[in-house]
């Protein structure tokens, strides 16, 4: 969940809680757990790197 927070602070320019309540609002309203939704930000982040 690191790296997903990580990578959204860098590329959305968000502090670190604004990071961490984004990933818990796309948890939220994509019914999925946390570390679901973070590994979904890091593999489409792989993607385009």
């Amino acid at each position: 969940m690191l790296q997903a927070k990580d990578l959204l602070m860098e590329h959305h320019k968000l502090s670190e809680q604004e990071a961490y309540q984004k990933l818990r609002w796309l948890a939220m309203v994509k019914n999925l757990k946390l570390s679901e939704v973070a590994q979904r930000i890091i593999d489409a982040a792989d993607l385009l790197c």
